[in-house]
């Protein structure tokens, strides 16, 4: 890949032009051809296809591109391209509007579209662009590009098909002329690893990155809080139990009230003030995740804690509820690069607000009402955190009905299945289609305790059903009464209106009940505040709503994303380039809109069983006044790589890092008061681990091991058969002045065959200070 650049003078300020090149290619064994009547379909496996009404339907793929943090793209252009002429003559398909999901109990006809004559008689190609531009966002101040190009081109009057086989294209921007940033560095590299699964130039990643800006804090004092949870002032003290957790696992924490926001923030209403806060929390502290701690009812009394906002995308047409097209959204606090009301008339959300859609914060809702709620949820989040039972971390399950007689559901739920491995992991098809789907069946199947569910069916506020939408296989009656204890895990499902907290007077929505269960249900859910969206007809295309469930498994079992809210934003910010491109008719922003997490977005997720970790600490006890200390993770006696290790003090001292691949990191801890230090350590399928070491008053002297050299056949390099000369310095950690200190040097190591000289004369050590043995 090559870039030029070109300066341009423009009224005294410097820009610079730049292009990258890309090329892409596709074959005829990308397509699957089925046929619906008289017309034949043409599919790409993973991508979705046009969607507006009597157009030719043909495949679409959307690339991202990334390109300086600072520029905006100005245009793409084809630099090279090989096509053929695919064999044969074909009728395609008409496209139809993405459809929404039938709902029980409410019936409502799909308008079916025919071929729009004005293109079908041409004897031109369609689309007449083979790539353009469609937008561009940012993820944490990354600037990505969205290409859309069409593979597969169509001669409406010939009835041919025209595959593009190989594309070279070129992207070209202008730098300067935006302030792409983030508030600190951990952010940039953090972003920058999840940018590279986005891009098609990963590459990049590290030279367009966004600079470090440090912003003036609107109102905040300055601190390093990763973790912020919302509520109200009654369970204020109940969150901070979470808090307490987070903090103490390495994740610093702190609860923020609606009413201190609403008191100290400017905005057009609550939701805009918290908005403002969250802004203010990234800016300052670097906050990544963010817990809203609250029901978003405003419907009933008394149970809008913590408001969501409600958007506007475009008209379902549906007609089955009075406000089916305002969509209660969470998305809103976690995109902070605009307030989603462009135009400012109060409706958010819509094409014209240029609603970024990535997100900079991952957000999730615990939709409690009162402390006994709150701490409940919290107990379960803690025990599967830390101490869940672990015969049944490893089964998904995938109850399935049929959502019409002409459309297929089992291959997406097959595809879920696919990722995960087998073993160690059982997957239980629950197939309306196979008979094996019932009431019964599911409750006795949430009982014995499932870690994952996809749940497809038809769904309203109160359930989620299967046989046409008449029979229930999950109320939210059922979910008050699992008893699945400790055995909680997550679920995520395509149903409409399964999420819409909004729409039960006077109690709660199914996805609620699910999660406020005490005695089991769910420890979280990925669902629905209004109607889900499916594609009208295909072999295997998923429909919008299809594709952000699937993508949120792929981001944990292939990505190796797995952390609750990392992995759904990722199906997110996946499908963003599809819901930016301005058709209404395609429902991918609806969807994205509406999906909201009721859960904490920085729990892990298990995907493997978890074992059991130990952890050390030397010196051990540690002297006042501390200073560098070297923390041991192992598991079963091999080193834990990559966990992250807290060690606190209450608010003495408070030190994190992450082990290397011997299972060590060095700490620095300032202690100023003898007591206990606690340790904790942290990692993927692993057990969290929980230990304390003493810190005592040195009044003697403490003479400990510091640092060392090597110096080993003229260099630092230990070969085999090499004699090593090793220099080593003793620090005294005590208060006193130590004398006459005299050291011995021994090992256990197989490898080394002698030692010629095992001891060393340090003399006298002051206190604080260090000597090298001679």
């Amino acid at each position: 890949m090559r870039r030029f650049v070109l300066v341009l003078l423009v009224l005294g300020l410097v820009l610079i032009g730049g292009n990258l090149q890309f090329t892409l290619e596709f074959s005829r064994g990308d397509l699957v051809f089925s046929k619906a009547g008289t017309y034949d379909v043409v599919e790409m496996q993973g991508y979705p296809c046009i969607t507006e009404p009597g157009k030719p339907r043909l495949p679409v793929v959307i690339k991202r591109v990334l390109i300086p943090s600072d520029a905006v793209p100005v245009g793409v252009k084809i630099v090279d391209i090989e096509t053929e002429e695919i064999s044969g003559e074909y009728y395609i398909y008409p496209a139809q509007p993405d459809v929404p999901l039938p709902m029980p109990g409410k019936e409502f006809k799909v308008k079916e579209y025919g071929p729009d004559e004005a293109v079908y008689n041409s004897r031109g190609l369609f689309p007449g662009e083979v790539i353009e531009i469609t937008g561009s966002g940012r993820k944490n101040g990354y600037r990505l590009v969205h290409v859309r190009i069409y593979p597969l081109r169509y001669i409406p009057v010939e009835r041919k098909l025209v595959l593009v086989k190989r594309i070279r294209f070129e992207v070209e921007y202008v730098e300067g002329k935006e302030s792409g940033y983030v508030p600190n560095e951990k952010i940039r590299e953090e972003a920058g690893r999840y940018v590279k699964k986005l891009v098609i130039n990963p590459e990049d990643v590290e030279r367009f990155a966004p600079v470090v800006v440090k912003r003036p804090p609107v109102l905040l004092d300055p601190g390093d809080y990763e973790y912020v949870i919302i509520t109200n002032d009654a369970m204020a003290s109940t969150f901070q139990t979470l808090a307490d957790w987070k903090t103490k696992k390495g994740v610093p924490a702190t609860v923020v009230t609606v009413s201190w926001i609403e008191s100290n923030y400017s905005g057009y209403d609550t939701q805009e003030k918290i908005k403002n806060f969250i802004i203010d929390a990234y800016n300052t502290w670097g906050t990544k995740y963010v817990l809203l701690g609250g029901q978003a009812d405003d419907r009933n009394a008394g149970q809008n804690i913590v408001p969501a906002r409600e958007a506007y995308y475009t008209n379902s047409g549906v007609g089955a509820y009075p406000d089916e097209d305002t969509i209660p959204s969470d998305l809103y606090y976690a995109d902070l690069d605009n307030l989603w009301d462009a135009n400012n008339n109060h409706v958010w959300g819509e094409l014209s607000d240029n609603v970024d859609m990535y997100a900079d914060v991952y957000v999730g809702r615990m939709p409690v009402l009162n402390s006994t709620q709150a701490q409940a949820f919290i107990n379960k989040v803690l025990t599967y955190e830390k101490n869940p039972p672990t015969d049944y971390l490893t089964k998904l399950m995938l109850p399935t009905g049929i959502l019409w007689s002409s459309y297929e559901e089992r291959p997406m739920q097959d595809s879920i299945a696919r990722m995960t491995p087998t073993p160690p992991w059982f997957d239980a098809k629950m197939y309306e289609r196979n008979n094996a789907l019932s009431e019964q069946a599911m409750i006795d199947s949430m009982n014995a305790g499932y870690a994952m569910g996809h749940w497809e069916g038809h769904g309203n506020e109160t359930g989620i059903y299967y046989n046409g939408g008449y029979t229930p296989y999950l109320t939210s009656s059922d979910a008050d009464g699992l008893t699945n204890g400790d055995r909680v895990g997550i679920a995520a499902s395509i149903a409409c209106f399964v999420g819409a907290w909004d729409e039960v007077s006077g109690g709660d929505c199914f996805a609620e009940h699910l999660v406020l269960n005490a005695n089991g249900g769910l420890v979280a859910v990925m669902m629905n505040s209004r109607y889900g969206w499916g594609a009208y007809v295909g072999g295997y295309v998923p429909g919008p709503s299809e594709r952000l469930d699937t993508t949120f498994f792929a981001g944990i079992f292939e990505q190796n994303i797995y952390h609750l809210g990392d992995a759904l934003f990722y199906s997110k910010d996946t499908w963003v380039p599809y819901a930016d491109s301005g058709n209404q008719y395609d429902k991918q922003r609806w969807c994205i809109y509406e999906l909201n997490l009721l859960g904490d977005p920085e729990m892990p997720l298990w995907t493997d069983t978890p074992e059991n970790m130990s952890i050390s600490c030397s010196p051990d006890p540690i002297p006042l006044p501390g200073g560098n200390i070297t923390i041991t993770v192992t598991s079963g006696g091999s080193p834990v790589a990559n966990a992250l290790v807290c060690a606190m003090k209450g608010t003495e001292a408070y030190a994190k890092g992450y082990t290397n691949s011997s299972g060590q990191v060095i700490l620095n801890v300032n202690l100023t008061s003898p007591g206990w230090l606690q340790l904790t350590a942290t990692a993927q399928n692993k057990l969290p681990v929980e230990d304390s070491v003493e810190v005592i008053t040195a009044n003697k002297p403490y003479p400990v091991y510091d640092s060392s050299a090597v110096v080993a056949g003229g260099d630092d390099v230990i070969n085999p058969g090499e004699q090593v000369n090793a220099t080593i310095w003793v620090r005294n950690q005590g208060t006193v002045d130590a004398s006459g200190v005299y050291g011995i040097l021994s090992t256990t190591d197989s490898y080394v065959t002698s030692i010629s000289q095992d001891s060393a004369w340090y003399g006298d050590i002051s206190a604080g200070g260090k000597v090298q043995g001679v």
